[in-house]
């Protein structure tokens, strides 16, 4: 089964939930990813115009897989990756993360992810085959293979959902997550039963979504 591709807005992914440590990559700059991201949110920028090349963007990517695994990020969940962008460079953004979509739908069809030996203008480090260095890149392209199904693309990138969910966007750490209720409508959300009542924390995360009243 190939992945599945689509476009989501800033409810759909609050309610996928980010505490269950799902992939999800912010395309933006190093810059606007520091300045403030979606929670649990990890940074892959798009290249410039004049740096998007497949043997450039297949560097940036095995980079990126590699110190994914090497840092203990790789996710839990794998499916659905979520990739998302920014107003302020929507079109470069948009570009790498076609492709980049479209590089993750040939890793799920087991077609395996070329070597980059290429220099990189941006100067990021370029993988090479030493016989056993690419183990980070097979276990990654392994769990795509088995659990991967969709790919989700944020529409209206970061700033539709920070307008929306600001209290999940800048430098939230994945620990101060709780279970979320779910979104029904704009004033209607369902509980969650991992979250506790009793706990001043969990009620916080709820005056943060302007609930007032709770049905038990």
């Amino acid at each position: 089964m190939t992945f599945r591709v689509k476009n989501v807005d800033a409810d759909l992914l609050f309610n996928m939930p980010l505490f269950e440590h799902h992939l999800v990559i912010d395309t933006r700059s190093a810059q606007d990813y520091s300045a403030g991201h979606i929670a649990t949110a990890v940074s892959l920028p798009s290249p410039s115009d004049e740096d998007f090349s497949d043997a450039a963007n297949e560097a940036l990517l095995v980079s990126f897989v590699v110190g994914l695994v090497e840092e203990g990020l790789n996710p839990e969940n794998i499916s659905p990756i979520v990739l998302y962008g920014g107003e302020a460079s929507a079109e470069e953004n948009g570009r790498f993360m076609q492709w980049l979509a479209e590089r993750l739908i040939s890793l799920k069809s087991n077609r395996p992810l070329v070597v980059a030996t290429v220099a990189v203008p941006t100067g990021v480090a370029v993988v090479e085959d030493d016989g056993g260095g690419h183990r980070p890149v097979v276990e990654f392209s392994n769990r795509l293979r088995d659990y991967g199904e969709e790919i989700w693309l944020l529409s209206a990138g970061y700033e539709a959902f920070q307008s929306r969910y600001p209290f999940l966007c800048g430098d939230v750490q994945f620990e101060d997550l709780v279970p979320m209720p779910h979104r029904i409508t704009a004033s209607i959300f369902m509980g969650s039963r991992p979250f506790k009542m009793t706990l001043s924390s969990d009620v916080q995360w709820l005056r943060k979504l302007g609930i007032g009243h709770v049905i038990i």
